[in-house]
């Protein structure tokens, strides 16, 4: 699905136009971005919870050049689903 594809839907189910559902969702994005910012985690009722994570220090081959390389330190986002958003993606497969 693309951006502007979820904006059309927005813009349906929120009965306004697609300008206006273009700015809330780049204003919730926003949002997100910031809370993960500060508190470096929060969650969705019903969906799940973002956390930002420290990946440690690890050894990498690249093939191509044939060479081990010592990946740095970094943070990344990681996602875990609710149990109720698991359950709704287990019943959809059973239809």
């Amino acid at each position: 699905m693309t951006t502007n594809e979820l904006i059309t839907i927005l813009a349906e189910r929120l009965e306004c136009s697609q300008v206006e559902a273009k700015n809330t969702l780049e204003k919730t994005t926003e949002t997100f971005k910031e809370i993960i910012g500060k508190e470096n985690s929060f969650s969705l009722p019903k969906l799940g919870t973002y956390s930002v994570v420290k990946r440690e220090r690890r050894k990498s081959y690249n093939p191509s050049k044939q060479v081990h390389l010592m990946l740095p330190v970094k943070n990344v986002l990681h996602f875990k689903a609710s149990t109720f958003f698991k359950d709704e993606v287990k019943n959809w497969r059973k239809k």
